[in-house]
């Protein structure tokens, strides 16, 4: 669960630095949203595996 928690906020930390015009330090802005489907996937966040959102 810890993971989860992680992913959800350093995608909401990616996700406001573009909104703020920021650079957030140590953290690839490429691999944050990946990492937090992945999770979405490993979790079972839908039921449709081939679809898995990453809202936060």
């Amino acid at each position: 669960m810890i993971e989860k928690i992680l992913s959800l906020i350093s995608h909401w930390a990616e996700r406001q630095s573009g909104i703020d015009d920021i650079e957030v330090q140590n953290i690839n802005q490429d691999v944050v949203p990946e990492w937090h489907r992945a999770i979405n996937w490993i979790t079972f966040y839908e039921d449709n595996w081939d679809h898995i959102t990453t809202d936060t």
